[in-house]
């Protein structure tokens, strides 16, 4: 292989690398239920609810065209 063959070669699989690495790069961190999360067995605000958002949050990221939405839910 020549020089210029093997550059192009060496910049594509960085490119691959990198894009399959972005993923990961953004990977979300879950949050550890509290002792009082398990134990909650109702909502007083909310008798009878099957689910109660323990957290929501939305999270937009113009500059990546990435949009998310982090939702803890007690069912």
């Amino acid at each position: 292989m020549n020089g210029i063959n093997h550059r192009l070669l060496r910049a594509a699989m960085f490119a691959a690398l990198a894009a399959l690495s972005s993923p990961l790069l953004h990977a979300d961190q879950w949050t550890v239920p509290t002792k009082e999360e398990l134990s909650m067995t109702s909502q007083p605000e909310v008798p009878g609810a099957a689910a109660v958002y323990l957290n929501r949050e939305e999270i937009t990221e113009d500059s990546l065209h990435m949009w998310r939405v982090y939702t803890r839910l007690k069912s």
